[in-house]
């Protein structure tokens, strides 16, 4: 049976990684343990290019200007608990730029709260797979939303821009290597490499690490991280290290939601953190955004459940003078597997009732969760 000579990039074989930043926009190169299991990923690289518009001899246009470079990105994963009281969940780093704060307990727990500060923590996020490796650097998160319905399993998801882009294609070198760092790559593939990329040169993977391409010279011409020997013709290819991964999926069957200490039986909920950062994306003579501004957090939220008269009834005819109220999401109950979600003074925000044909009726509870004047209490994110 014959097979196709091409190779394709496949969703379900990349790879995933976020790696902490202790400089914003400074890539830093992915490890086995900033890996983390994903169901989605979206890079996001886009140029803005003006079609010149002044005065010519003829009526089509003949040339387009280079402008601002914009990034976007999102992950959506399964909320996987370490299963080690502790020890950080997958996509830890992640957790850590969309709340700002975080703080471990030895085995017992790992918190993520809000900050007040305008300090803004940023990761480099990775996809990899042997055909194409992306990278964004700089990576700030904007928006984190965690989700669960009717028995299915929790869900996260994470998304906002970015301070640099790097690509990482296949090649093979035009010229051996001689205890140099300067890769020269065919001339027809220079576009394919970046500063930010990590590749493998023939067998050598640099101990599991890969190298680094540090600068870009005069293309097809690059520098990596240090100096090697390699032959003529040699390939070089994307390389991320090996995955290292821990725990299993939060089951959606094991947990509670209790609203100003009562239990509710609810089918589903949803929260989402929005921290506002504004990438500062018009200054002058700068091809990516070199910053972003915190502006406003906001925390909101709704609650699924049926319109049973001793629960939204009793609220919606409370809705004028209702005062906040302790919201809490408790999922898993097992040590090392365990996600609670605190906010502390939730208001209820009306919605009307739907009432079908048939079946009973269903409706949302939308919330908005508020901060005390101490600030960054609006919500918190606790694995025990």
């Amino acid at each position: 049976m014959a097979t196709g000579a091409n190779t394709y990039w496949l969703g379900h074989r990349t790879q995933f990684y976020a790696m902490a930043e202790s400089t914003a926009g400074t890539f830093v190169k992915p490890t086995g343990a900033g890996a983390a299991r994903v169901e989605t990923t979206e890079f996001a690289h886009e140029r803005e290019y003006k079609l010149r518009d002044d005065t010519q001899a003829q009526r089509s246009y003949t040339e387009r200007i280079a402008g601002k470079d914009r990034i976007s990105w999102s992950v959506g994963a399964k909320l996987i608990p370490s299963g080690t009281a502790g020890t950080p969940p997958d996509l830890h780093e992640l957790y850590k730029a969309a709340f700002g704060t975080y703080a471990n307990s030895p085995s017992t727990s790992d918190t993520y709260t809000g900050i007040e500060t305008q300090t803004i923590a940023t990761a480099s996020v990775v996809r990899y797979s042997a055909e194409l490796m992306e990278a964004i650097l700089g990576a700030w998160c904007n928006e984190f939303v965690l989700s669960a319905t009717g028995g299915e399993e929790p869900k996260v998801k994470f998304s906002g821009g970015g301070m640099g882009f790097a690509r990482t294609g296949n090649s093979t070198l035009n010229g051996a290597m001689a205890a140099t760092d300067q890769m020269v790559v065919e001339t027809a593939d220079g576009q394919l490499f970046n500063a930010g990329s990590v590749v493998k040169i023939d067998t050598d993977d640099n101990s599991g690490a890969g190298y680094e391409v540090t600068a870009e010279g005069s293309r097809p011409t690059f520098t990596i991280e240090s100096s090697i020997s390699a032959d003529d013709e040699d390939t070089v290819v994307p390389f991320a290290p090996t995955p290292s991964y821990a725990g299993s999926p939060a089951s959606g069957l094991a947990g509670s939601v209790t609203w100003a200490s009562t239990g509710l039986a609810v089918t589903g909920f949803e929260v989402t953190l929005t921290n506002n950062y504004k990438g500062l994306e018009d200054e002058a003579f700068t091809r990516f955004p070199t910053d972003a501004v915190a502006g406003r957090r906001n925390v909101s939220g709704k609650l699924t459940m049926r319109g049973r008269k001793d629960r939204f009834v009793h609220w919606a005819n409370r809705y004028d003078n209702f005062t906040n109220r302790t919201c809490v999401v408790v999922l898993g109950s097992t040590a090392g597997k365990i996600c609670t979600v605190t906010m502390n003074q939730c208001r209820i925000d009306f919605t009307p009732l739907q009432v079908p044909q048939a079946e009973e009726s269903m409706v949302e509870l939308p919330f908005t969760a508020l901060a005390t004047t101490s600030g960054s209490d609006d919500i918190s994110l606790v694995f025990t």
